[in-house]
């Protein structure tokens, strides 16, 4: 199902009045024309204060879904957001992807910031609607600017690979610095790696370090990796074997194919660590399953 445009008003609010009074008239009865059958998912949201109706206490009431749309009809932008959620799921109503776009947009018109992400992602997408990665970028710009932090995140890697946009380097940092700020992992290594490499903002280690370090006790083995490579080349650092192991081996143990690689090296010179072919082989080979090539070369060696 996709939708190409959503409904005019005027379609929107007679379907919906439609289903309000067949489903008043069909209360308690046993045959549901629309498969009035509620199972709501967790992406339904609920702000107190602006909605009387949690789509995550709803069971299979009939009463419930009418007054979901009659408070949507009213201006309640969760319920409208919830409405739309509905209509794209098949959650108490017919699935209409037409429908859910147009609720949705009633929620983000009211700068519902749930519902502008959600339409932004819908749009990049193309999910249930024409892929429109400009009208993606409009409903994403307003939610990050609204500070949702996955909006931000994914404005940054909109930049960052041109997509609907000019590629824009520093543009990219902004937005994932922003996210990085909130706590994004992500975002996090991501600003990490622009330091490093100097793209859209000056090349500073010091910075690099300090992104991979918050990114890596999240447990990103992206950035554990890159740690150590940069304690074993002296890149920001003071070179220090003995650390870079460390690093590689929390990477490693998150399955980093290059971190293993890297392990499996320091353990055949002994740099770091005491020199152990057994261990040098083990993460050569965890590394060639993967893939990674040099590995799967330093391990043949190994074994002549």
């Amino acid at each position: 199902l996709s939708c190409k445009s959503g409904f005019p008003v005027g379609i929107n609010f007679i379907l919906d009045k439609v289903v309000i009074m067949y489903m008043r008239q069909k209360l308690n009865s046993k045959v549901i024309i629309f498969s009035l059958f509620v199972t709501i998912s967790s992406s339904v949201i609920a702000i107190e204060n602006e909605s009387s109706i949690n789509l995550n206490a709803l069971g299979q009431s009939d009463t419930q879904v009418v007054e979901i749309i009659d408070l949507a009809r009213h201006g309640d932008r969760i319920a409208q957001f919830n409405l739309g959620i509905m209509y794209e799921e098949g959650k108490g109503v017919q699935a209409s992807p037409c429908q859910a776009i147009y609720w949705y947009k009633k929620a983000a018109m009211q700068e519902l910031v749930q519902a502008q992400y959600k339409l932004g992602m819908l749009y990049y997408d193309g999910k249930i609607v024409a892929k429109d990665y400009d009208e993606a970028v409009v409903w994403l710009l307003k939610a990050a600017n609204q500070g949702y932090v996955d909006a931000q995140y994914n404005l940054g890697q909109i930049y960052y690979e041109g997509i609907a946009v000019s590629q824009d380097y520093a543009e990219s940092f902004r937005w994932y610095h922003k996210a990085a700020e909130q706590g994004d992992s992500d975002a996090q290594y991501n600003v990490g790696w622009l330091y490093d490499h100097g793209l859209g903002v000056v090349q500073d280690y010091t910075q690099a370090l300090t992104w991979y370090q918050k990114a890596a006790v999240q447990g990103d083995d992206r950035a554990q990796n890159n740690i150590g490579d940069m304690y074993e080349k002296g890149r920001g650092v003071v070179k220090n074997d003995v650390m870079a192991a460390k690093w590689y081996l929390k990477a490693a143990q998150q399955g980093s194919a290059l971190a293993q690689n890297s392990l499996g090296l320091m353990y055949a010179e002994g740099r770091g660590v005491p020199q152990n072919m057994v261990k040098s082989q083990l993460w050569y080979s965890k590394a060639c399953a993967q893939g990674h090539q040099d590995s799967c070369q330093l391990s043949k060696l190994n074994n002549k």
